[in-house]
């Protein structure tokens, strides 16, 4: 497999990240129930989208696919293990994200707690 690269992931981050907060900035809401909002609708995205497809849009867009160490597909338990993990690697200053710089399989603490890869497709 070609892992997909850091610059890759981030922008297909930053993509999903306009895709979960878009329908919510126009509300007018203050700013703890937008977090809290955008806290839940993120999460089933990511579960959702990951679990479903093994890619989100920013994901797809950026031409990455999410699979288990061994080449499956992941699947629903496998994207809400990696997406309740990933609170892991943002708490800790993003460090989680960070290791996959360094990491041979590109993989953030939180691919190797699901043990995922994110490959090129």
């Amino acid at each position: 497999y070609t892992y997909a690269t850091f610059w890759q992931r981030f922008w297909a981050g930053l993509i999903d990240g306009i895709v979960i907060y878009l329908p919510f900035i126009f509300l007018g809401l203050d700013e703890n129930t937008l977090n809290a909002i955008v806290l839940i609708f993120g999460t089933v995205y990511f579960v959702w989208m990951n679990g479903k497809y093994g890619y989100t849009i920013g994901k797809k867009i950026m031409k990455c696919q999410i699979i288990k160490e061994n080449g499956d597909k992941i699947d629903f338990s496998d994207a809400i293990i990696r997406e309740l993990a990933s609170y892991i690697s943002v708490i800790v200053l993003f460090i989680g994200y960070l290791v996959m710089i360094s990491h041979p399989r590109k993989q953030t603490w939180h691919d190797q707690i699901a043990n995922t890869v994110v490959v090129k497709m």
